[in-house]
Parts: structure tokens; C-alpha cells; sequence
């Protein structure tokens, strides 16, 4: 069974995306040919909650994202995680995260 958004596969028994909360399919999602992205970083952070809300916000908004970094959250001195998205989806997205952003800075 697969995501027909973000394409994960789940094991038999599973019917909806955690991630995207689909419905799961049969068949994985084609794959897009040849469109190279060059994703954009809106926030870096190490506070997984800010990132994690971040990524909620974003979603809930329909903007794509990747993260990047967090696969190392059991320790404090790993890089930060890197909310992207794509460079026409900047301003839209930053405007989404302005609270959560000014929130960074004064900190």
C-alpha cells in the first residue's frame, strides 16, 4: 500500500498515510521525470517543537516541504533542522510563519 502523495509504502493492514492522512493505494504514485526542485530553507532550527509546528502550519496550508537534519534528534549538538520549500512557495510560507518566526528572533 502506498501514499499516493508523498509515495511511502506501508506495510498490509494500513490504510491511511500518517503523514499526509490519505487513503493508501494499490500502486505507488508516479514518478515526476526530469523536474529538478531547489528547495528553500525558511527555517532553521534546533527546537523540534518550533519545527515540528512549522511543518503542521505548512501543511494545513497545502505548502510542499521537506526537512532537513531530522533524523538526529537524540542529541543537542547536531545541526539545525531545515524547514524548505519551493522558491515560489517563500513568501506565502514565511507569511504563514511570521508568529512562529518572530518568535525565533527573540529568542
Amino acid at each position: 500500500m502506498f501514499c499516493p502523495k508523498c509515495g511511502v509504502e506501508f506495510v498490509e493492514g494500513i490504510t491511511t498515510c500518517s503523514d499526509c492522512g490519505l487513503e493508501l493505494e494499490v500502486e505507488p504514485p508516479p514518478t515526476p521525470e526530469g523536474k529538478f526542485v531547489e528547495w528553500v530553507t525558511i527555517l532553521a532550527d534546533r527546537n523540534y517543537g518550533r519545527t515540528g509546528l512549522a511543518e503542521s502550519i505548512l501543511q494545513a496550508e497545502g505548502i510542499e516541504y521537506v526537512t532537513e537534519g531530522d533524523n538526529t534528534r537524540w542529541t543537542e549538538l547536531n545541526e539545525p533542522v531545515r524547514v524548505c520549500v519551493h522558491p515560489e512557495d517563500v513568501e506565502r510560507a514565511k507569511k504563514k510563519l511570521d508568529e512562529l518566526l518572530v518568535g525565533d528572533q527573540e529568542e
